[in-house]
């Protein structure tokens, strides 16, 4: 299996097309995010993609980006926000994809990120 837009393939077409979409999202901002429930006729998604981040603003937009533009379309992305103290919570807020949910925890490691509750 390969995944497009991983950073093997920086310079590749696919990256440009994941950059181009994320630019034209626009979400209003709100006073708190914590967590975005998914608003599409779905039950579950069959696949889940976990990103946890923390003060990563730089890499975010392309990780979401290569997540939500595979062309197996049942998936979830989270994104676990770990205490991060940059724009983070700013640069999700701009993403539209119903398919993309946030979760913002205290600051506690990875490995706390990866099995919130």
């Amino acid at each position: 299996m390969s995944f497009r837009g991983s950073a093997a393939t920086e310079k590749s077409p696919q990256k440009s097309r994941y950059l181009a979409s994320l630019e034209t999202l626009a979400l209003p901002a709100r006073a708190s995010v914590t967590v975005r429930k998914m608003s599409y006729p779905m039950t579950e998604p069959r696949v889940s993609v976990l990103i946890p981040t923390y003060n990563r603003t730089a890499y975010l937009r392309e990780a979401i980006g290569s997540a939500l533009g595979q062309t197996f379309r049942d998936i979830e992305v989270v994104i676990v926000d770990d205490g991060s103290t940059d724009d983070t919570a700013k640069i999700v807020r701009e993403i539209t994809d119903p398919r993309v949910r946030y979760l913002w925890q205290a600051n506690h490691g990875v490995a706390a990120a990866l099995n919130l509750h």
